[in-house]
């Protein structure tokens, strides 16, 4: 009966801590954020599913993200609502597709938005470097379109509409049970 007992309360006991924050300015009209975590407990003893909804309920991952403005808030997840989000949002992709997704995206033309700065890109591309590692997983959150249609009532909040792409990384580092969360936001 006792075995049980730890059963039930194992994964109530694990939870991330925040460890840090980076804001980096990718030019006028994008961001990005690099949120640093440190889980409990070992990685390889739960699932990616368990471990990405277990952040999800994190408070520090509660935070609406628009051009000019970063602010914690109950509920928002950048320009989602935190009910419309789940492990199943997420999808497990390659760690060299990780570093091609973010490429594309950050040096993609993009109308009356300036080009990333040569400068710029390669600090981010020192953060990628310390950040992936050898035996990193990588998720890429799949709902980036912010909106499916012109109609203003489907945003999930009054902040997302500041944004027109918002791109999320997972990156899951299983030697050091580090998560880091990479955001890339445009308006």
């Amino acid at each position: 009966m006792d075995k049980k007992k730890e059963l039930l309360k194992y994964p109530i006991n694990n939870k991330y801590t925040l460890l840090g924050m980076e804001f980096l300015r990718l030019h006028n009209h994008g961001q990005s954020l690099i949120i640093r975590t440190k889980f409990s407990d070992s990685f390889e003893k739960h699932n990616y599913d368990f471990l990405i909804d277990s952040l999800l309920k994190e408070e520090f991952v509660n935070f609406q993200l628009t051009d000019f403005m970063f602010a914690r808030a109950k509920g928002f997840h950048g320009p989602f609502s935190t009910k419309k989000l789940s492990s199943k949002s997420y999808t497990k992709i390659q760690s060299d597709d990780f570093l091609s997704f973010v490429t594309e995206i950050v040096t993609s033309e993009r109308q009356q938005t300036p080009n990333i700065s040569k400068d710029i890109y390669e600090k981010l591309e020192s953060f990628l470097s310390i950040i992936l590692q050898e035996n990193s997983i990588t998720f890429f959150l799949r709902q980036n379109k912010i909106r499916k249609s012109k109609d203003k009532n489907e945003f999930d909040h009054e902040w997302s509409h500041a944004l027109n792409e918002y791109y999320e990384f997972l990156i899951f580092n299983p030697s050091t049970d580090e998560l880091f969360v990479l955001v890339l936001a445009y308006d």
